[in-house]
């Protein structure tokens, strides 16, 4: 069962969000070091260059672009005012949102990545894996 496509958006800390929130969005990003991970894409910075494209925009060649092995290591990063990095939902908890990271208003970049939920096909009927199944999808929303 296919609970989410997986799209990324930029995130950076609260006070890095103070200094640019009235600034253009993506010129604004570049201020400040782009945390790009090589989970997604196997090209060092391809997620910001894939990130543009989608927006229309072109990453200038002089942006400082710090290089990640794994996501959750960016968005670290990025909680302790490190440069802007890119984030699902599912990387967030309610905390995060609240406390440590804000979402930059912006295109999102579709990764083509998705999570499902597998069972053996002889029990997806069974109210256990239904429920189960309701409860994942609904967490997706």
């Amino acid at each position: 069962v296919k609970l989410y496509a997986e799209t990324l958006y930029p995130v950076c800390s609260h006070k890095i969000w103070k200094e640019i929130q009235d600034q253009s969005i993506p010129d604004a990003l570049w201020q400040y070091p782009i945390l790009s991970t090589d989970s997604i894409y196997r090209e060092r910075g391809k997620d910001w260059a894939e990130w543009c494209k989608a927006g229309g925009y072109t990453l200038p060649n002089d942006v400082d672009v710090q290089h990640f092995s794994h996501m959750l290591l960016a968005i670290e990063a990025a909680r302790y005012d490190q440069g802007i990095a890119f984030a699902n939902d599912f990387m967030l908890n309610e905390r995060d949102k609240a406390q440590d990271l804000v979402y930059i208003p912006s295109h999102g970049l579709e990764t083509g990545d998705s999570f499902y939920f597998v069972h053996k096909k002889n029990r997806a009927k069974q109210a256990e894996i239904v429920k189960l199944t309701n409860w994942l999808k609904q967490q997706c929303l």
